[in-house]
This record gives structure tokens, sequence and C-alpha cells, in this order.
């Protein structure tokens, strides 16, 4: 372990002491340059923090998702199980629109950090989409998922979803799908589930099976329309014309009472 990596866990055990003895102020101190690093057990512990409102932490549930968001997805985290609960709790508790607006600022966040690492700009230049409007719905979906994956330059969400839209406004069927999910999580526009359930149900009516399943769990879990079960058995059940794979065990947990969030 060389010396930085040594401070680093040094900060990190002395952060998760803190927080274990209840001095939240203290841990979050310790813990936050350690979050905005990269170090997903600090950002799993932040964010707990911040969606438990101890004293003397200011009250920031955007904040919280956005830090649990990028903490539970973060590889070989140690709290993640745990801060699991706390996050999917967030979800049943909170508006939509805080929770979108949360998770826009995780990729906001990660598109900065993981371009930095790889040594790139914060975000693709603009010659990227110059002959976007001369596209083949195809090409411009090909485009999209390059700048989504950070294929020869920087990660770029907000291109990527241009490109997305404008596949999506020539009826491609996948494009279409990623808009709506787009607009579902935060990533690369800012949380808007009435405009995800727009763009996921043309994408359902241009046959893409997941999208009738992602329907299915908006209406399970009242995201942009009111809660309602048997409404989503209607989604399910497309979703299984449609051929997808885990849309009938999902209608069955959900007919069982499971809230899959």
């Amino acid at each position: 372990m060389n010396a930085l990596s040594g401070a680093t866990h040094d900060a990190l055990g002395r952060g998760i002491a803190y927080y274990r003895r209840g001095a939240y102020v203290q841990a979050y101190i310790c813990l936050l340059p350690l979050a905005q690093g990269g170090d997903g057990d600090a950002q799993c512990l932040i964010g707990a923090m911040l969606a438990q409102e101890p004293a003397g932490l200011p009250k920031s549930p955007v904040n919280a998702v956005k830090w649990l968001d990028i903490g539970i997805r973060c590889p070989n985290t140690l709290h993640s199980e745990g801060m699991r609960e706390i996050y999917h709790e967030l979800m049943a508790r909170l508006d939509w629109r805080v929770i979108g607006e949360g998770r826009y600022r995780a990729f906001r966040w990660q598109q900065e950090h993981l371009n930095a690492e790889d040594g790139e700009a914060p975000e693709a230049g603009p010659e990227r989409l110059a002959r976007l409007d001369t596209m083949s719905a195809d090409e411009a979906t090909y485009l999209g998922s390059g700048l989504n994956e950070g294929a020869d330059g920087p990660l770029d969400y907000e291109k990527a979803f241009i490109c997305f839209r404008h596949a999506a406004e020539l009826d491609h069927a996948a494009a279409a799908f990623n808009v709506g999910l787009s607009y579902y999580i935060g990533k690369g526009v800012r949380g808007d589930a009435l405009q995800a359930i727009r763009w996921l149900g043309r994408a359902a009516e241009l046959g893409y099976a997941r999208a009738a399943l992602m329907l299915a769990v908006m209406t399970v879990r009242g995201h942009g329309v009111p809660a309602d079960r048997e409404a989503a058995q209607i989604h399910f059940a497309r979703a299984v014309e449609l051929g997808d794979a885990d849309a009938a065990l999902m209608a069955e947990a959900v007919a069982q009472g499971s809230p899959l969030i």
C-alpha cells in the first residue's frame, strides 16, 4: 500500500468510526473528500447520513440520492447492501422529481470523474454532433451509444441523449427506449417521469419489450402515474407478448405483493 492509499485508508477508518459513534458532522468532514475522490464506501455513508438527516447536517434528499446512487454502483463497495435498503426506502418515500434530480447529479458527476480518470475532457466537443441532422436513425443511435460509452473520446451522456432523441423521432424503437430510460434515470437529461412514460410508451408501440416492462415497473411504483398494480399487469402482459424474459416472473411477484423497489 503506497502512502496515498494508506492515508486514504486511515481517513476512511476515522470516518467510519465517527459514523458508528453517531458523530455525524466529524464523519461527514472526513468522508466527503473521499466520496468526491471516488471511494464507494465513503459515497454510501455520505448518502446514508444525508438521507437520515442526523443532527448537525443539512437536510439534502437530492444529494442523498446522488451519493447513494453512485456508491451502490461502485465495484467492491463493502456497504452497498445496507445502503441499497436506504436508497430503496428513499425511492418509496420521496417524490420522483427529487430522485430524478439526485440521479441526474450522480450521472453528471460520474461522467466528469470517469473522463478525468481517462485523461479526457469533461465532455465531448460539439463536432461530434456536427452531422447529426443528416444521420439516419441507425447512425444516430450508433453515435449515441458511442458517446454513452466513451468510444473515440470523452463520455458525454447529454450528447448521447440528443442522438437518441433524434433517432427516436425517426421511430427507432431502441432509441425511443433509451430516451424514455434516460428521462427515468436522469442520465444526460433531468429526470422527468412523464416524459419517460411518453417515450417508453412509444418504444412499446414500436415493439420494444423492455419498454413495456419499464412502464409496468413505473406503474407499480407510482412514478409519473398513480400506483396501480392492476394497470401494471397490462404492461407486464404486453412485455411478455413482446418476448421479455423477466416480465412473467416480475408480474407474478407484483401479484404477490412485491413493491419492486
